[in-house]
């Protein structure tokens, strides 16, 4: 079965040669997981959102993936 990880976050600063992004929770960063749901549905895609969360504070990592389970929900019955 073939399934898509979800995870958003903001794009590096322009021009920093190795820069990294900065990780946010699912819905607000940059990556527009409506649009992404969306076009998700267009092709037809019909398996599992997977949403990953990293960060070292475990209790802000449980709670944000229940909100990220909670938006791609909602966005799935939009």
């Amino acid at each position: 079965m073939i399934s898509v990880h979800c995870k958003d976050g903001d794009w590096p600063a322009p021009g920093v040669v190795g820069a990294l992004g900065i990780e946010r929770p699912l819905g607000q960063g940059s990556v527009g997981i409506g649009r992404f749901v969306e076009t998700l549905r267009q092709v037809g895609f019909s398996g599992p959102l997977n949403v990953e969360r990293e960060t070292d504070d475990r209790r802000e990592r449980f709670r944000d993936i229940a909100e990220g389970v909670q938006l791609l929900r909602a966005l799935a019955q939009a």
